[in-house]
């Protein structure tokens, strides 16, 4: 029913029907990837045809929650979370997302995001350090965590926590004068 509606619907532009239609199609699909696939398109329609940025985001929020790794789902949430301010939700779908099971290198990337997020967006510094101080049990060395735990720290007046970051940064430089 869904193959023979789709093309009607698209025809003569009822992209609520469509997109009701795809929704239906979605429950049978199991294959992950295509599953994704659909939902981007599902999204698309609501942000392109009918206009509706929170339908998108709620769409590419599922997305994203079923590969956390898509590309394109995770640039429209940070597009339509700067539109619409939304920048609380997207924060909690990147902690959702980091709290299960990831690639090193993708949990690594979302909490550094998270971080700005936290810092920049939502001006939880809290929040912001502990999301940097987690990208770094990944990745120790990484230098944009140190560098943003460093703003941070000496913003707040951390100074222990500061002294700890130049350690780490002293520890890692190859340059006996920076050291």
């Amino acid at each position: 029913v869904e193959s023979i509606l789709q093309p009607i619907y698209r025809e003569n532009r009822n992209w609520p029907k469509l997109i009701e239609a795809m929704e239906v199609g979605l429950k049978h699909q199991d294959d992950p990837l295509s599953r994704v696939e659909r939902i981007l398109e599902i999204a698309q329609l609501w942000v392109s045809e009918i206009g509706d940025a929170e339908q998108a985001f709620a769409a590419y929020s599922r997305a994203f929650a079923e590969d956390p790794g898509n590309t394109q789902a995770r640039e429209e949430l940070e597009r339509l979370a700067a539109i619409q301010d939304s920048w609380s939700a997207l924060a909690s779908l990147y902690q959702q997302a980091t709290e299960k099971p990831l690639d090193g290198s993708l949990a690594h990337d979302l909490l550094l995001r998270l971080g700005a997020i936290y810092s920049s967006e939502l001006q939880d510094n809290e929040r912001a350090v502990a999301a940097y101080r987690q990208s770094l049990e990944i990745e120790p060395s990484d230098s944009v965590a140190l560098d943003a735990l460093q703003s941070l720290y000496s913003t707040d007046g951390q100074w222990n926590e500061l002294l700890e970051v130049y350690r780490q940064k002293a520890d890692q430089s190859n340059d006996a004068e920076e050291r």
